[in-house]
């Protein structure tokens, strides 16, 4: 029984994260480098309700923003890792931009997936279901990640890049588990609005 309760959890988390999938792209083949952001551009039909799941390979924060055609922010996911994932009904027809921000030192190499959601109750139900065993998974491996380059920054012959990696885990850590004092230990990152735009899909950039 616990076998075959692992074989379901792993099929929920590798299934297609859109039903009707529409669109994929992925990163640059050396990824989003750190304190980077890149944005995608397509359009979406009002009151279709669309899934976009952005997956990172574990080695940075990574946010996913949409926005509207006059740079409103529509929906956003800025929880610590490098995992996101939106649902989104739009209210009317128009182009629509995301914007993947990568919050840490290193390059980041992520898949973006766009595509339609279920419009039943039980396809929701589902998608949801499956939404927290992919969180699950891949947070579990993202914090080990992050508590091995914290543990390990100050061994004797480190290097200053793997010291910054790790006090740069130390303070995401310690946002994303606040203690008494975490929150004025950890120092902020630059804001999105310092981040540099990065062409997007298709050539040409877009104007915010």
């Amino acid at each position: 029984m616990q076998t075959l309760a692992l074989i379901l959890l792993s099929a929920l988390a590798h299934q297609t994260p859109a039903e009707g999938h529409t669109a994929a792209s992925t990163s640059p083949k050396d990824g989003l480098p750190g304190y980077r952001s890149e944005e995608w551009c397509f359009p979406l039909e009002a009151g279709h309700r669309t899934r976009i799941v952005l997956r990172g390979d574990g080695s940075s924060d990574l946010d996913l923003i949409l926005l509207d055609e006059q740079g409103v922010v529509a929906a956003a996911d800025e929880r610590p890792a490098d995992l996101a994932i939106l649902t989104f009904v739009p209210e009317h027809d128009g182009l629509y931009f995301l914007r993947v921000v990568n919050r840490g030192l290193s390059s980041n190499r992520y898949d973006l997936l766009v595509g339609d959601a279920s419009p039943s109750l039980a396809g929701q139900a589902l998608a949801w279901a499956r939404d927290q065993v992919t969180r699950w998974l891949h947070l579990g491996a993202y914090w080990r990640l992050r508590m091995l380059r914290a543990t390990t920054a100050f061994v004797p012959g480190t290097s200053a890049q793997r010291i910054a990696l790790g006090l740069e885990a130390m303070a995401e850590l310690s946002r994303a588990f606040p203690g008494p004092t975490a929150t004025e230990a950890s120092p902020e990152p630059p804001s999105s609005e310092a981040l540099a735009v990065c062409p997007i899909s298709g050539g040409g950039t877009c104007s915010l």
